[in-house]
């Protein structure tokens, strides 16, 4: 595939529950590249997991000395729109992959609603940007945290990623959705003024019409020091900025009066 084709490879790396599991690796891994268009047509593809050492636990260094791979997985030619299959692959020099299904021949899968979503990250992600959660529930029977991939306040700026507690956190928890704000160390630190002092204005998008969206701004400017200065031995801010009750639980589903719905 070199020079014609986008070819995916998948490496295993070095964990600390390897101990408790059985080896060599024998799942099946499904990688998708979403098509931009719409919720369709998606090219997807099984990683071809026979090469050797591969599959085998990492004994030395961070991960196994090749991957899980398909050379192949779709032409150059191919990520460019096409209006008669509507499809789209490359958008604003960006790829979008996600790790679909991740299959054992027992029988025992990795539930969809773990993988994260995408599982590129958009170092130049740009305001305004949209990011889709994906099964909702399953986050909140869980009470676990979806993190979005990381996105810049414009060209040269500060970095940042949105964090999502389904069951909600603090006051809003087991009530409301909490959404969150962590500022992350950036490549463009060094030229940026601190503290930061921004307000970021965070939206929930209905699904039934354009208006009705859940609109709240992020105040940094009277946070805590502490979440505004320079991030420098971490990877993140120590806390983020936000609400505990963004959205209440009852208010996310369809409203006949408003004509709203949010999940």
């Amino acid at each position: 595939g070199e020079g014609t084709h986008v070819s995916v490879f998948v490496y295993l790396m070095k964990n600390e529950n390897d101990d408790s599991l059985k080896w060599p690796f024998s799942g099946n891994i499904t990688v998708q590249l979403l098509n931009w268009r719409e919720d369709k047509g998606h090219v997807e593809g099984i990683l071809d997991n026979t090469i050797p050492d591969c599959c085998n636990r990492v004994a030395v260094g961070e991960r196994a000395v090749s991957g899980m791979r398909y050379r192949q997985f779709i032409s150059h030619d191919d990520v460019e729109y096409n209006p008669d299959k509507n499809t789209q692959y490359l958008q604003n020099d960006m790829m979008c992959f996600r790790i679909s299904k991740v299959f054992f021949p027992t029988g025992q899968d990795v539930p969809s609603w773990y993988v994260p979503t995408p599982v590129t990250e958009f170092p130049y992600l740009l305001p305004p940007c949209t990011f889709t959660m994906y099964n909702f529930s399953e986050y909140k029977r869980m009470c676990c945290e979806w993190v979005s991939i990381p996105f810049y306040t414009g060209p040269d700026g500060y970095k940042l990623k949105l964090k999502v507690h389904a069951n909600g956190n603090g006051s809003g928890k087991g009530t409301h959705v909490s959404v969150y704000v962590y500022l992350l160390k950036g490549e463009y630190d060094d030229i940026l003024t601190w503290p930061f002092k921004c307000d970021i204005t965070i939206q929930l998008l209905n699904w039934r019409e354009d208006k009705g969206h859940v609109e709240k701004t992020i105040d940094h400017y009277n946070a805590l020091i502490a979440n505004r200065i320079r991030v420098t031995r971490e990877y993140r801010a120590p806390s983020g900025r936000g609400y505990h009750k963004f959205i209440s639980h009852s208010d996310l589903y369809y409203s006949i009066t408003n004509n709203t719905e949010y999940i």
